[in-house]
């Protein structure tokens, strides 16, 4: 299963967790064969996808097997020599994102560190250093939800777990064995780190988000607050697969779950410099933001949360 979801698919995902028994929807059906044409002309097409009338979508990667994703509850895989961790590299990324938006649950593209029992989004575009972040508070005792993306019901607040591994370049954990049959793609130095014993596999509150940003010219760690209305609209920019979620309903969703996000929790933006000497006090820094927002009476109180140096 993935975020609380049941998965039904002949070919097994290792790194995802077993599915638990308590899902009440309908399970996501992975099938393999020739993906059938839509039809007709898409009514929204991007780089790598094209979105047709019914919200069936086809993903058409330039290195890896065309899918296709239907209603939310049935992906389409075309055949192909991919190795299982391959193959979960394609379906749980952009795929798995439009099936989120296709539920009702537009996921944000970021990893989600469980921090003192809450749910801690560590957002940001691909290369600002999610996972190597991630990997870090690891090592600090903390427990792995999601590696990169993070699906939070917008009524309740709660963070729900995807699999327990980390997508890792070999150069952002210097000294650690890789598995080479983990390797996530066979053209990327990058590789899934099974973590088992460090995964959080119920649902969290979600504490707070923190937007990381690389910048070369700064030699420590810097964080500034955002207000909650400038909040929800950045926090638009991080929402994985959001052309998606405008093609399929105007991104009514996901302007409604990132205003709730805004209204609920406190989001911050955090400087980072481009160092891996930096870690420790990148986290230091996070494990600061989460204590303090930790310490605010209610939900609905983010305006009262102190700035951080």
């Amino acid at each position: 299963m993935i975020f609380g979801w049941r998965i039904r698919s002949r070919r097994a995902f290792p790194l995802l967790p077993s599915w638990d028994g308590q899902d009440t929807t309908s399970p996501i059906t992975v099938a393999y064969g020739s993906v059938p044409p839509p039809g007709g002309t898409p009514v929204y097409s991007t780089n790598l996808a094209d979105l047709h009338a019914g919200g069936r979508i086809v993903f058409r990667p330039v290195a890896g097997p065309r899918i296709l994703v239907e209603s939310g509850s049935r992906i389409i895989v075309e055949p192909g020599g991919y190795t299982d961790t391959e193959l979960q590299t394609w379906l749980f990324n952009m795929a798995i994102a439009s099936v989120c938006h296709h539920r009702g649950r537009p996921p944000l593209h970021g990893a989600v560190v469980d921090i003192g029992g809450r749910a801690v989004v560590l957002a940001g575009n691909s290369g600002n250093g999610k996972s190597t972040t991630t990997w870090a508070m690891l090592q600090r005792g903390h427990r792995l939800m999601s590696d990169d993306l993070a699906v939070i019901d917008p009524d309740t607040m709660m963070v729900r777990p995807a699999f327990s591994s980390v997508k890792l370049w070999t150069a952002a954990a210097p000294g650690l064995s890789f598995d080479p049959r983990l390797q996530s793609l066979s053209h990327k130095d990058k590789f899934f780190v099974p973590v088992p014993d460090r995964f959080q596999a119920a649902p969290l509150p979600l504490g707070l988000v923190i937007a990381l940003q690389k910048d070369p010219g700064i030699s420590r760690p810097s964080v500034h607050r955002v207000p909650p209305t400038i909040a929800a609209a950045q926090l638009q920019s991080h929402v994985l697969g959001r052309r998606i979620g405008v093609a399929l309903d105007g991104a009514r969703t996901a302007f409604n779950l990132t205003v709730a996000i805004a209204r609920a929790v406190p989001f911050f933006v955090l400087h980072r410099p481009d160092d891996m000497n930096s870690l420790g006090d990148i986290c230091a820094t996070i494990e600061k933001l989460t204590e303090t927002a930790a310490q605010e009476s209610g939900p609905w109180a983010p305006d009262r949360l102190p700035l951080l140096p």
